[in-house]
């Protein structure tokens, strides 16, 4: 469906007028009814999770700084702002940091990277003022997450390398292990971090070893940052990777098996998924009733025994959320968005019973590449980068147009928002919503300037108001979207 281009009530007059990009958190019941939004009928849904958010709108922060280069997406109206440009520097790759499960925001603030023939340089970007600064002192990995203030990183000197923290408010470094490393092992990118900034988990692999061919070994080691410890929690020839803490804060996280058994494999089906808790190990393969599940193996897609869970992500009550590809089960162009009800069993580590899981399956043109959890009070919004390029060939290589946004109604339906055309494929885009709603910053290999090459740069998506009211649960405002073609109710057809 190409949506019908909003009218002048959904952009902004100009970048200096703008003065509405506070999140309004408009009362609703969480009940849409009557909405048809692209289905044939006009079935019932709730928001699964909702909640009745407060009625309060704050302040309006500043404009958004018209130093950027900006453009309105011809497909939605919706403007789109340029963060990073370059600084001019001769091959430059301008880049932030969040993928799918790295959190780079920090109030108006967008952690970003720029790759050099200098070497690489970390800033903080103001998506209002413009202001970029420098992060002296980080010279490591890019596998990060803001807790509060704190911006979780890796340090490097020499053979060293090792957790750090930076205050983004002093611009001040607080050393976790510096000055000290395990010959041959180094941590190696990927970080999560408890939503209360407490515990850490590490990927590490060893110096000069290409995973899987010579020598493969990987490990995790857990930080427990109030008392001290660190402790190598799983060591094993096959890759683990994509750790991320369940936002439930009871130490739950899960992760992804990249690399098993053999030189650059990946394990499909269950195995791929790892749940697991800071007080039991590295985890243990996800373990799940139901014949759905039984099909298993090392090789997926088209002829394959297995399926994919591509992209694990949280919901903000501790519920995961996955999309299933490539399954035999699935017909052509279809996928499978799946969610894991933690909170309601006893142990997670057990097989998960059938009553605690939900599955909805959707054309493959509303699939994303990555799905990223929005944490507004609305429900289970998240939104996703999209994939024009077929990526995984989910949709037979069509749709996926759009970087968007989503809510999965607990009928099993789910309403997707399009907010931007991706301007050419992608591969690892990182889509985020602001933390004040306002929104969404991802990035393209593109540049809005005109006759400059594009390369990858950062962009901030505007939403209106009444897209920052639906994804704060306001059902009036979710069924204007609805009514006026800038969303669509996509059917479960499971149902």
């Amino acid at each position: 469906m190409r949506p019908v281009p909003p009218g002048s009530a959904d952009r902004p007059s100009s970048l200096t007028r703008r003065r509405a990009l506070a999140l309004f958190g408009a009362a609703g019941s969480g009940v849409l009814a009557g909405c048809a939004g692209g289905r044939d009928d006009a079935a019932t849904g709730r928001a699964t999770g909702s909640s009745t958010p407060t009625a309060t709108p704050t302040p309006a922060p500043p404009d958004v700084a018209d130093t950027f280069p900006s453009d309105e997406d011809p497909d939605t109206g919706l403007e789109v702002h340029q963060l990073t440009t370059g600084e001019g520097v001769t091959d430059v790759q301008d880049h932030y940091t969040g993928y799918y499960h790295h959190d780079p925001l920090y109030g108006d603030w967008v952690v970003t990277w720029t790759v050099a023939a200098s070497g690489k340089r970390h800033y903080k970007t103001n998506v209002r003022t413009g202001e970029r600064v420098p992060l002296a002192g980080w010279n490591g990995m890019t596998g990060i997450q803001v807790r509060g203030a704190d911006l979780f990183t890796t340090r490097v000197d020499g053979p060293d390398r090792w957790l750090a923290a930076l205050d983004l408010d002093a611009m001040t470094w607080t050393d976790h292990g510096a000055g000290t490393h395990d010959d041959p092992w180094r941590i190696s990118g990927s970080l999560a971090v408890d939503p209360a900034g407490s515990h850490v988990l590490a990927y590490e692999a060893p110096v000069g070893r290409l995973p899987s061919v010579d020598g493969p070994e990987h490990r995790t080691r857990h930080h427990d940052l109030e008392a001290g410890t660190s402790t190598v929690v799983r060591e094993s020839p096959h890759l683990r990777n994509h750790y991320e803490f369940s936002p439930a804060g009871d130490g739950t996280f899960r992760a992804i098996n990249e690399w098993i058994d053999r030189p650059n494999s990946s394990r499909f089906g269950t195995e791929r998924f790892v749940v697991g808790h800071v007080d039991r190990g590295g985890g243990e393969p996800l373990e799940l009733e139901g014949e759905f599940w039984a099909s298993d193996g090392d090789t997926a897609g088209p002829r394959g025994t297995g399926f994919n869970m591509a992209h694990p992500f949280w919901a903000p009550d501790g519920r995961c959320h996955t999309d299933v590809v490539w399954h035999p089960e699935l017909p052509a162009g279809e996928f499978e968005l799946v969610t894991f009800d933690f909170p309601s069993v006893d142990d997670p580590f057990a097989p998960i019973p059938k009553r605690h899981q939900t599955r909805r399956r959707y054309p493959g043109r509303y699939w994303s590449h990555h799905f990223t959890p929005v944490e507004t009070g609305g429900g289970d919004w998240f939104v996703g980068d999209g994939d024009v390029g077929g990526t995984f060939t989910v949709g037979g290589g069509i749709g996926r147009t759009y970087v968007n946004a989503g809510l999965l109604l607990e009928g099993g339906d789910m309403v997707y928002v399009p907010l931007a055309r991706v301007p050419r494929p992608l591969h690892d885009s990182r889509t985020h919503l602001l933390p004040g709603g306002e929104g969404v910053v991802t990035v393209w290999k593109h540049d809005l300037r005109p006759d400059v090459e594009g390369r990858h740069n950062v962009f901030l998506i505007e939403l209106p108001v009444r897209y920052q009211r639906a994804m704060a649960g306001d059902d009036a405002a979710l069924r204007g979207l609805l009514d006026d073609g800038r969303a669509t109710r996509v059917e479960n057809r499971l149902e």
